[in-house]
């Protein structure tokens, strides 16, 4: 029987408001380090290095390193040393600029967590970077979204980030659910399908704001939110089975 769901956050409960929102922060930083004294070409040249890290530390460890410490990668390499005030000031201000676009909830959400809160325990698993958690944490209580999840799990957080396994049993130990009574609701085939799969769970795939892929190995693939409390009472009658709506 499912006891415990868990969410994705991005593209699954919340959708940017401003769709430029990463090119703004990305010439916030741009322009801010020019204003500090750097080149336009050092400054193109150290953000490229710095997103090339990134994506190779995600690839190799799955881990989503948070914005200060991305920050402080960016900073070492053009400064050549550890530049602390730099960087809280730099963050400072990407935050500020990401409150002035609170994300949008997606329709469906808050009488759907309403209605699944009360039938099994809920967690939020997020892969975030350049959002810090505590940031997306006050956006979900603004929208009274915060009081229907027993535990959030960002993976700045975390040792590692979806897909990996660990990151969804951890959670589910914090929860007190075992995988084989979970089910993990997100929008991408391999972080939100492959990874819960991976760790023991079922896996609804959710398309209502990112189209999903041909063929998915979803357990269920639906594209409206207010399904998915009909979906794992679906689940739970055929645990084998998978549908979609």
């Amino acid at each position: 029987m499912i006891q415990g769901i868990t969410v994705d956050c991005w593209d699954t409960l919340l959708v940017q408001s401003d769709h430029t929102i990463d090119e703004k922060r990305r010439r916030l930083v741009f322009d801010f380090f020019v204003h500090n004294g750097f080149s336009d070409e050092q400054t193109a040249r150290a953000i490229d290095e710095e997103r090339k890290r990134f994506r190779k530390n995600f690839n190799e460890e799955q881990r989503t390193p948070g914005l200060e410490e991305r920050l402080e990668i960016l900073a070492e390499i053009l400064y050549g040393e550890k530049m602390p005030e730099v960087v809280g000031r730099l963050a400072g201000e990407i935050v500020t600029l990401l409150k002035e676009s609170p994300p949008l909830v997606v329709p469906g959400v808050p009488e759907t967590l309403h209605v699944l809160a009360s039938r099994h325990r809920l967690g939020l698993i997020s892969n975030i970077s350049l959002t810090p958690g505590h940031l997306v944490k006050a956006w979900l209580s603004n929208r009274k979204l915060l009081q229907f999840f027993h535990t959030l799990t960002f993976s700045n957080d975390h040792v590692v980030a979806k897909p990996h396994p660990a990151i969804f049993r951890t959670t589910l130990e914090r929860m007190g659910v075992a995988p084989s009574e979970a089910v993990h609701v997100g929008n991408d085939e391999v972080l939100d399908v492959q990874g819960p799969h991976a760790a023991g769970m079922k896996a609804i795939l959710f398309t209502g704001v990112i189209p999903g892929p041909p063929q998915s190995e979803a357990d269920v693939q639906l594209d409206e939110f207010h399904m998915i409390p009909e979906a794992i009472s679906r689940l739970d009658q055929r645990p084998a089975d998978r549908f979609e709506s």
